[in-house]
């Protein structure tokens, strides 16, 4: 429970950034033509990693890049098993957002990537290395409109915003 709360408190601050930081970045926002990503280090590690023993998986369940032995196949919850075709498999998954899903897509044979929405607004995403079984980024995410609307009052990034 404590990490959902330092989760939503850091987002809560991506939001309300502009509130506090002065004109500047108003001024800044201003020239955008519509709401741009923001992005933050997390103060502690959302994402669950264990190892357990290598586990059969359906071929047609599984997820495999275009080249390699590597592959994902998602489980109850939004629990993901990877494996790398040797040794243990490592179950990864977001406990404190348990209801949310946990997608995940390859970016070659040993880069996956992984991404959870907390609301439409806010997430969060991480780099494996599938091989190494380490995680290389871990950012908080924040579609930045609150923050783009705070300094365009009255404005609506979907409907003002060209096409």
């Amino acid at each position: 429970m404590r990490q959902i709360a330092a989760a939503v408190t850091t987002l809560f601050a991506l939001s309300a950034t502009v509130a506090w930081a002065g004109e500047s970045v108003c001024e800044q926002m201003r020239t955008w033509p519509a709401p741009r990503r923001l992005f933050a280090k997390p103060e502690q590690q959302l994402l669950h990693i264990e190892k357990r023993k290598r586990a059969t998986v359906k071929p047609d369940e599984q997820h495999r890049p275009s080249e390699g032995n590597s592959y994902f196949a998602t489980e109850a919850g939004n629990h993901l098993l990877v494996s790398t075709g040797t040794g243990d498999d490592v179950i990864l998954s977001v406990p404190e957002f348990a209801h949310r899903p946990l997608d995940a897509r390859w970016i070659n044979s040993k880069l996956l990537y992984l991404e959870v929405q907390f609301n439409p607004h806010y997430g969060a995403y991480w780099v494996s290395d599938v091989e190494a079984e380490k995680v290389l980024v871990n950012e908080l995410e924040n579609d930045g409109e609150d923050a783009w609307l705070q300094c365009h009052p009255g404005q609506d990034p979907l409907r003002d915003s060209p096409r």
